[in-house]
């Protein structure tokens, strides 16, 4: 006997800018680019009213969606090695 196991994919799209201006009924754009600027557009976080909750939320998602299953699907085996690489990149990202 087989059993078979239905899944369903939903797909989420971060926020855009007018998105995020628009659900959080901003109109100074100075003032929401600078909230924009540190939660992003991450649908999660909207969820979360204290910074430090929204903080833990977007570094559990960055921990799950980068790190674990890149190591996961590339077979990684210095996982230190690609934390140091990530917080590099995400560190001079705008860096020219």
């Amino acid at each position: 006997m087989s059993s078979r196991i239905n899944t369903c994919s939903i797909e989420v799209y971060p926020f855009s800018f007018e998105e995020f201006m628009d659900y959080y009924n901003y109109k100074d754009s100075y003032e929401a680019y600078n909230e924009y600027r540190k939660i992003g557009g991450m649908a999660g976080a909207y969820v979360y009213k204290d910074d430090e909750s929204k903080a833990n939320y977007l570094n559990d998602v960055f921990e799950t969606l980068v790190i674990r299953d890149i190591v996961k699907k590339y077979k990684i085996r210095n996982t230190p090695l690609l934390e140091k690489i990530t917080d590099y990149l995400m560190d001079n990202i705008s860096n020219k």
